[in-house]
């Protein structure tokens, strides 16, 4: 991932888990289903800010949506994120910990998804998305400007 405060850019690779349930259809010509990101939690470290990690604020939903009804691939499916993203080191300066937090749930999403469950699909936060600092949210915010996600496993 890519965290950036005040024109200072981090790169994080974070690794980890998450649960991810395909739920009810939803009704209308065009087959979608909705998609409910139940937990996460992601580690990794960069020098500058130590351990990073991300995890999930409770459950959030996207949405899985077939090309048309008599066409099941290519697909595009969101996952909904609400995350947060604590540091040993805040990256907007200070040196202490810091946990900064999405004002809602955003969305990744892959719009060409070709088999379901998905293997090894990636993921990609269409726009930066702003995290603000759960402590002082008055302070400076930083921005999420990549959010790589990749489904590897399911289970």
């Amino acid at each position: 991932m890519v965290l950036e405060c005040n024109g200072v850019v981090h790169r994080v690779e974070v690794v980890g888990t998450g649960k991810i349930s395909v739920g009810e259809r939803l009704a209308g010509d065009q087959p979608t289903a909705l998609v409910r990101t139940e937990s996460e939690q992601l580690t990794g470290y960069e020098p500058d800010l130590g351990t990073v990690t991300v995890s999930d604020r409770g459950p959030a939903f996207g949405e899985f949506v077939a090309p048309k009804a008599s066409q099941e691939f290519p697909a595009a499916e969101s996952l909904a994120q609400n995350l947060t993203v604590t540091t040993q080191r805040n990256p907007c300066g200070g040196g202490l910990p810091a946990t900064f937090a999405a004002r809602g749930p955003f969305q990744v999403q892959n719009s060409a998804l070709t088999a379901f469950p998905p293997q090894n699909a990636v993921y990609l936060l269409p726009n930066p998305v702003e995290l603000i600092d759960t402590a002082n949210p008055s302070g400076p915010s930083i921005t999420l400007t990549e959010f790589p996600l990749t489904v590897s496993q399911s289970s």
